[in-house]
């Protein structure tokens, strides 16, 4: 703003000196090649029409350039306008909870003082490092995460998966978010879904819910797998220096990466991001597992079609 406000005034300094110059050259030139000398009264009448005509012309511009810019600083308002009508609401609130009371000794306003602590705090570290901390109670992120993917060329969904994590995948939250991601995919807002399924050995791609996900990606449209063993796939991340930053990780497109820090028979933390250096080296890591000698697929004669409700049987 100080920027903006002090080129104004520069702006403003020049023209008003042009127009100066103006209102003086041209009457003398009109003396020195009009062949008739007019007298001091005509030249100073001229100046002055002079100056008066470009004054006018100089403040229709700038008075064009303010109504552009408060334009753009009220389309910017009405952006944030839902947050800010919020934090107004929330700061009149607090003001009438105040009223009769002490404000450093009553507990509705320590309880709700710490909470604005607490979330100015987390929008701050978010801002600053652009990674969202979430849990199972972050569930309704789903949706908006979804609705991110518009059917571009780009917006695929890879996700990496540890076989020996199979109990964590197979539970009422993920059949709802598996529900909502194959929605996705037949709307074309996910053009394909790449789950890169990580083993130890053969015999962990041998049970019933590894085979299940085999079976699935095998014969479902826009979904695809590739099998690949867990040294190889450690081997890898430390060659992208990735190795222990996560359990699981997910790409939505190239606007997300999801990783998975911890998971348990009810709850599951991770982290979101959107930087953008961070989620490239992520993308690249993935693309390599998914095309490397290691990686593989099985005959898919052996596995036969499933369906939601099969897949998510007990």
């Amino acid at each position: 703003m100080a920027d903006a406000v002090g080129t104004s005034a520069k702006q403003v300094s020049l023209l008003a000196a042009a127009n100066v110059v103006i209102s003086v050259a041209v009457p003398l030139g009109v003396d020195l090649f009009g062949g008739k000398r007019a007298g001091a009264t005509d030249d100073f009448l001229l100046g002055a029409v002079l100056f008066c005509a470009t004054s006018l012309l100089e403040s229709l511009y700038f008075l064009a350039e303010l109504r552009t810019r408060a334009a753009r600083e009220e389309s910017l308002w009405d952006v944030h306008e839902p947050v800010d009508s919020r934090l107004a609401s929330t700061r009149k609130s607090l003001r009438s909870l105040e009223v009769g009371v002490d404000p450093k000794a009553d507990i509705f306003l320590r309880y709700f003082q710490r909470k604005i602590h607490d979330l100015e705090s987390d929008v701050r570290q978010t801002a600053n490092t652009l990674e969202l901390r979430v849990d199972s109670s972050n569930l309704d992120l789903s949706t908006p995460l979804l609705e991110s993917l518009t059917g571009a060329d780009t917006d695929v969904i890879r996700i990496v998966h540890l076989l020996s994590s199979n109990n964590a995948l197979f539970n009422p939250h993920e059949a709802q978010w598996f529900t909502t991601v194959l929605r996705s995919v037949e709307s074309r807002r996910v053009i394909e879904v790449r789950r890169l399924l990580v083993s130890v050995d053969d015999a962990e791609e041998s049970t019933e819910y590894s085979q299940r996900l085999l079976r699935w990606h095998t014969n479902t449209p826009n979904f695809d797998y590739r099998l690949i063993r867990r040294a190889y796939f450690d081997r890898l991340a430390r060659s992208f220096r990735l190795h222990g930053t996560f359990i699981d990780f997910g790409l939505y497109g190239r606007r997300y990466l999801f990783r998975a820090i911890s998971y348990d028979a009810d709850d599951f933390v991770g982290v979101y991001s959107r930087e953008a250096t961070t989620i490239d080296r992520y993308l690249s890591f993935f693309d390599m597992c998914w095309t490397a000698p290691g990686s593989r697929q099985l005959d898919p004669s052996g596995l036969t079609p499933i369906s939601v409700t099969d897949f998510f049987a007990p």
